[in-house]
């Protein structure tokens, strides 16, 4: 009967190892001292009883190194999986990738000394030749956080280098116009970024620099009431208030589901402990929550005397239990972080509320306002009594959005609009013309984004 390898059990062996004399095959064996073993533990016992047969400074380090590679080769062989070879091209793509990036911070650390030492650098001109732009971060920013995304446009034919205070960061590649460089580190205060493109000739032929400035999120920056966003970027939030009733929110989620928009929602703790599934949706869904207080209270006397003068009621313990209560619905709810923004019930704040919010962290969003039905995005969608000269019928809301701003250097641009998520209406639902209202903004241009995207 053949003997097997005592590892290999399929394996026939014709050998056997020399100090256990066990039946090994090929693979298995290892040469020393003119005899076959098994591996390094039976040579070195075999050593150890025979020292005067073998030397472990002659042998025992080329006898470990066979080992290890026998072994190697042989887990090689048994993993020889389109699994294990895919995960090796791609350690090696990596590799590949990270040399070649370095190569190119050599290239452009290289050619920047040349540039700087040579007293008229013909190699570089300004961003006005269109061929680089940053879109993010703005010039003149405040970022909240030390490491951030720079994203831009470039032409895919260049390579593009970062800086950032004048200290080389690194080297990317545009991909269909565009390019990003993530978790970038930045030091607090003031930080300049510039970013150069490099062509195929070795030239530098494009310049972006742009100033920032990193600090952590302060009381006197939260407390500031926000009601546009940038009005050089064609960008618009909607966004949706839910106080109590949420008997719209099941169409609205399905428009802007259908629609693939993604909104800043405000909700109350009572709107979250009533509709839980609701809630549970919009997390699900994408769209970003805002606190809206728990109880939805008048915080200002605006009603009694046209003034938003701090009732007596509202403490800054009052107002920041009503916020903190909703969170912890929130977060037991979803089991998710809320937004750290903020929306006063009935747009009645004060800098005095607006800063107990921001002692929380909260960042005050009202919506955009001006004189006149035309000149504010507030839909007054809740309005539901037809004799009222607040009501707009559905068709009235939809042109006064879509017409805001015509003619105007910055038209829409920045824009906050507010639309309810319960309406007391029976008929002429505001929120049914969803669609008409997104899809004419749409084609007008705009990017409808979440008030998160919009402050960007």
């Amino acid at each position: 009967m053949a003997d097997f390898c005592k590892n290999h059990p399929n394996v026939p062996a014709k050998r056997r190892c020399y100090y256990c004399q066990n039946s090994i095959c090929p693979d298995c064996q290892i040469l020393a001292s003119h005899h076959y073993f098994c591996g390094l533990k039976c040579y070195k016992k075999f050593h150890r009883e025979n020292p005067d047969q073998s030397s472990v400074s002659d042998h025992e380090k080329s006898i470990r190194l066979r080992l290890y590679l026998a072994k190697f080769f042989q887990a090689f062989r048994s993993n020889l999986t389109p699994s294990f070879v895919l995960n090796v091209l791609l350690l090696i793509a990596l590799g590949v990738t990270i040399w070649m990036l370095r190569d190119l911070k050599q290239r452009f650390e290289t050619l920047e000394q040349k540039v700087d030492s040579s007293s008229s650098p013909r190699n570089e001109t300004s961003s006005n030749d269109g061929h680089i732009s940053v879109s993010n971060p703005a010039n003149g920013a405040m970022v909240l956080t030390n490491r951030i995304n720079i994203e831009g446009e470039a032409e895919d034919n260049q390579i593009i280098s970062l800086l950032i205070n004048d200290q080389f960061e690194a080297v990317t590649l545009p991909r269909k116009g565009k390019f990003q460089f993530t978790e970038v580190p930045v030091k607090r205060g003031n930080n300049t970024l510039t970013v150069k493109a490099m062509t195929a000739d070795g030239s530098l032929t494009a310049l972006e620099k742009i100033d920032f400035e990193y600090n952590n999120p302060t009381v006197n920056f939260l407390s500031r009431n926000v009601n546009r966003g940038d009005r050089t970027e064609p960008k618009i939030a909607i966004t949706f208030d839910g106080g109590y009733m949420a008997n719209a929110s099941a169409e609205i989620l399905d428009i802007l589901k259908e629609s693939n928009v993604k909104c800043t929602l405000f909700l109350t703790g009572l709107f979250i402990q009533n509709h839980p599934d609701m809630v549970r949706r919009m997390v699900e869904e994408g769209h970003e929550i805002g606190n809206h207080t728990w109880s939805h209270p008048h915080l200002t006397t605006f009603v009694e005397n046209g003034e938003h003068l701090t009732r007596e009621t509202v403490t800054r313990q009052f107002l920041q239990k009503e916020l903190n209560d909703t969170v912890d619905a929130f977060v037991a709810c979803t089991g998710t972080k809320m937004a750290p923004f903020w929306r006063a019930p009935f747009g009645e704040h004060n800098l005095e509320i607006r800063e107990w919010a921001a002692e929380l962290g909260y960042r005050h969003i009202g919506w955009t306002v001006g004189d006149g039905w035309d000149n504010h995005m507030d839909t007054m969608d809740w309005v539901a009594d037809t004799t009222s000269s607040a009501y707009y019928n559905s068709d009235e809301i939809v042109e006064k959005v879509l017409n805001f701003g015509n003619g105007s250097d910055f038209e829409a641009n920045g824009a906050i609009v507010i639309m309810h998520l319960g309406t007391l209406r029976d008929k002429d639902l505001p929120h049914k013309k969803l669609p008409k209202m997104i899809n004419g903004l749409n084609e007008k241009g705009y990017e409808l984004v979440s008030v998160s995207e919009l402050l960007q």
